[in-house]
């Protein structure tokens, strides 16, 4: 999963432009993602044979709820203006697999995070620590955008406890 690619020699500024306000993140047409959200998500065929394509929003607004943190530098204010790096959401969603999500099953946005959050409260957060797919730090957030309206995404959605 990531952004949509861009001409090859595209400066960062010139990638934002042409992917837009909302850039969509592309990811494997037979990826279990796809599978369980593509229809929730509303994910078109991408420009590349073989891939999908959905808004960040759209994904980050399901995944990042399953993020935590124990790190002061992502709980500072410094992070206002970042959002969580597509590889990120990646690793969340194979980590949710592993855990035990259904990952053949086409869900619904609100039947994913039911089941989503019924995985996350199967973990015995005290025996296992928190589990690294799960867990943000300072180095898991992209920091590309410049408008403020999309640092609220990663305050907005997301659980920050702050031990474990």
């Amino acid at each position: 999963m990531d952004f949509v690619a861009v001409p090859a020699g595209t400066a960062p500024v010139a990638a934002l432009a042409l992917r837009g306000a909302d850039p969509p993140l592309s990811f494997a047409t037979a990826d279990s993602f796809n599978t369980t959200l593509g229809v929730a998500l509303c994910a078109v065929p991408g420009a590349a044979p073989g891939r999908m394509e959905a808004a960040y929003s759209n994904v980050a607004a399901e995944l990042v709820g399953a993020l935590f943190t124990n790190d002061a530098a992502v709980l500072d204010s410094a992070t206002i203006l970042s959002v969580i790096d597509p590889s990120k959401l990646r690793a969340v969603w194979l980590r949710l697999v592993f855990d035990g999500l259904d990952g053949a099953a086409s869900l619904s946005g609100s039947r994913f995070r039911y089941e989503r959050d019924n995985v996350l409260a199967g973990l015995d957060y005290s025996a296992l620590g928190m589990p690294v797919g799960y867990l943000v730090t300072a180095t898991t957030f992209w920091r590309g955008w410049t408008t403020p309206r999309w640092g609220c995404l990663w305050a907005t959605w997301s659980r920050l406890p702050t031990s474990f």
